[in-house]
């Protein structure tokens, strides 16, 4: 007969047979308290990087890029990065690729961005047909002084640009030399406009490099345009 035991010890929860597989208990102790520990040491320097992440794709997780410049735009197919929702999602994203499917809430206010993981952190085995669980609650939270408010207004501005001039080059550089020094149109080539838009990062001001394809047919293989 096995007895089975379940011990509250704060935040910690074991559950085995007595006599059955105590050692792999404490092994799940253990591998939990291994992925509480690379949380602990990564999660600023991962929440860090992946705003930059972001920055430097121009906004879009998994970009498409064409000449060195990402797309925002092919034919009628829109992905303008200029929404905080579709910034917020590409920021998780990035942090599920590292840590995998714990739970993030992100938010921004009062010029700073939070994080906020909350997850249970669980080891599961079985052996010779006993289960054996632990996890242990986790919570870490977060925060960097600096939002996306400048980046979305410029990308916004782009988009205005584009639906106004449509394949007009000169509109497109007349609109961008009324814009101001943040804002370059580089070049359009068979329907292809390249710009340039200078924003802050989290160590000062970036470039970031953005392209409008008005072509509609799409060559770009499985590759698909998302924001």
């Amino acid at each position: 007969m096995s007895i089975g035991l379940f011990y509250h010890l704060k935040d910690q929860q074991y559950s085995f047979s007595i006599g059955e597989v105590p050692r792999d208990v404490i092994q799940g102790y253990v591998d939990v308290g291994s992925s509480k520990f690379y949380l602990e040491t990564k999660f600023d320097s991962a929440f860090n990087d992946s705003i930059k992440e972001v920055l430097n794709n121009s906004g879009i997780n998994g970009p498409i890029i064409v000449d060195d410049y990402i797309l925002w735009k092919k034919g009628s197919m829109e992905c303008y990065p200029n929404e905080w929702n579709v910034i917020k999602e590409n920021l998780i994203l990035i942090l599920k690729d590292e840590f995998g499917g714990y739970n993030f809430e992100i938010s921004r206010n009062q010029g700073k961005t939070s994080l906020i993981l909350d997850s249970d952190i669980a080891h599961y085995n079985e052996i010779n047909g006993t289960k054996i669980n632990y996890s242990e609650e986790f919570t870490k939270q977060g925060e960097i002084e600096f939002v996306f408010d400048d980046f979305i207004l410029k990308v916004d501005d782009v988009k205005d640009v584009a639906d106004l001039c449509g394949e007009d080059e000169v509109c497109w550089q007349n609109q961008f030399n009324n814009l101001g020094s943040d804002y370059d149109f580089i070049e359009m080539k068979d329907k292809l406009f390249k710009f340039e838009l200078i924003t802050q990062g989290l160590e000062g001001q970036i470039v970031v490099k953005g392209a409008v394809d008005l072509d509609p047919d799409y060559n770009f293989g499985q590759e698909e345009l998302k924001c």
